[in-house]
């Protein structure tokens, strides 16, 4: 697998990136959390199957983080909705 140092398809830098996911409507950052921690989930079983058994227990705490990160902004989604503008 490779690791690249940008997002290819973000012409911005990594911070910009940041900011705009900042500014996402809340349930769609909900989402990107969703997909960030399925797709490290699955990079952590990867590495367990392959062996890599400390790597694989770290991603998988990281991946328990994003989840709770992403319980803790649906409630925010839900009181802001009355309020938010697509």
């Amino acid at each position: 697998m490779e690791y690249p140092i940008k997002v290819e398809k973000y012409p911005g830098r990594l911070d910009d990136l940041a900011k705009d996911v900042g500014k996402m409507n809340y349930y769609k950052l909900a989402n990107f959390l969703d997909y960030l921690g399925n797709d490290l989930m699955k990079q952590s079983k990867k590495d367990k199957e392959n062996g890599r058994t400390q790597l694989a227990s770290k991603l998988e705490s990281v991946t328990d983080k994003i989840f709770q990160a992403r319980d803790k902004v649906i409630p925010i989604a839900k009181l802001c909705q009355p309020y938010m503008k697509e």
